[in-house]
């Protein structure tokens, strides 16, 4: 899964004019896909992974940012999967200058939210796009 990762991101960026094209690819990856995408880092050139912004639901690996544009790790609170990675959970826990955001509530029911169409997950995928949207494109008027 990595390999073909990495195959589809080089072609994005020789769609986009290649490593001097600016452009930016928006990667979401939830549970086992955050591993994957941990593991396809390493089959890209520095100039590659400069044009890849990284954003994790739910990994099963928190992903190092390692020469991506930038990488963000949101973990439920409620969620154990993350806790497949717990050297990176802990190191997290810790240090609040990281790349892994926590989100949700300690109270309630634990384990239970690890679906990325949670509530939990959504909200954040619903602001994320549309500070996409507001950055980049406009928004239909005739809704």
């Amino acid at each position: 899964q990595a390999a073909l990762l990495a195959r589809t991101w080089k072609s994005l960026i020789r769609e986009m004019g290649g490593i001097e094209g600016n452009g930016t690819i928006y990667h979401y990856a939830h549970s086992m896909g955050g591993s994957d995408t941990a593991a396809a880092q390493s089959l890209l050139t520095e100039e590659e992974k400069q044009m890849i912004k990284v954003i994790s639901f739910g990994s099963a690996t928190l992903i190092q940012k390692d020469g991506f544009q930038s990488v963000t790790n949101y973990v439920s609170k409620h969620d154990a999967v993350p806790l497949s990675d717990p050297i990176g959970f802990i190191k997290a826990m810790l240090d609040r200058n990281t790349n892994v955001i926590f989100i949700g509530q300690y109270l309630g029911l634990p384990f239970i939210d690890h679906p990325f169409n949670a509530e939990t997950y959504q909200l954040i995928v619903q602001a994320l796009g549309e500070a996409f949207v507001n950055e980049y494109g406009c928004v239909n008027e005739n809704k």
